[in-house]
């Protein structure tokens, strides 16, 4: 899996309360000067719509690392993904600060 190659292998933090979906989390590896990775992590067999995902305030714009998509958290730092499919891992590599 491509998104699962494209993350640093170190500890990364979970964000426990990041999604309302039980099956959705958040987790984020800190490079420090080298930047921030966040995966999201779906564990449900069903897809979902329209997440909406709880970043830490001041987060900037989030690259795919894999499709290049974009997402840009609101003022509240939350990302809506329009799709996540089943089992799927999610790899973000934060690209602009606010």
């Amino acid at each position: 899996n491509a998104n699962y190659l494209a993350l640093p292998a170190i500890k990364s933090e979970k964000f426990k309360k990041s999604c309302d979906d039980k099956d959705v989390t958040l987790r984020m590896i800190d490079c420090g000067d080298k930047g921030r990775f966040f995966y999201i992590v779906h564990k449900g067999f069903l897809p979902k719509k329209d997440v909406a995902i709880h970043f830490p305030k001041g987060t900037g714009t989030l690259r795919a690392i894999v499709s290049g998509e974009e997402y840009t958290p609101d003022q509240q730092g939350v990302v809506v993904v329009d799709e996540l499919k089943p089992v799927q891992l999610l790899s973000l590599l934060e690209v602009g600060k606010e």
